[in-house]
C-alpha cells in the first residue's frame, strides 16, 4: 500500500472536488501534523466485477488442485520447501 498524499486543511478547502474526484487517500494535517484521514469509496460496479474475477480463479484453482490430487495445504507445504530451496516457479 502507497502513503497517502499529505494535504493540509488549508489545500483541502481550496481544492476539495478535485480530491473527492480523486481516489487517492489523503492524510489531513493541520499546522503539519496529520488530524484525520480522507479514503475514498470503491466503486461498487468495479468491486463486484473484482470479486468475480477473484471467485472464477479460486474455482480454477480448486479444480486444478482435484486434478493433481492434492491439497491447499499441500501446496502450500511444497511452496515452502521450494523457496527455502531457493526455488521460485
Amino acid at each position: 500500500m502507497t502513503q497517502p498524499l499529505e494535504v493540509s486543511t488549508h489545500q483541502l478547502r481550496a481544492d476539495l472536488a478535485t480530491f473527492l474526484d480523486s481516489s487517492e487517500t489523503l492524510a489531513i494535517t493541520r499546522h503539519g501534523q496529520i488530524i484525520g484521514y480522507y479514503i475514498p469509496a470503491r466503486d461498487p460496479q468495479k468491486l463486484r466485477e473484482e470479486l468475480r474475477q477473484f471467485e472464477a480463479s479460486a474455482e480454477r484453482l480448486r479444480g486444478l488442485l482435484e486434478d493433481v490430487n492434492t491439497t491447499e495445504d499441500e501446496l502450500v507445504e511444497e511452496f515452502k520447501v521450494a523457496r527455502a530451496l531457493g526455488r521460485r516457479g
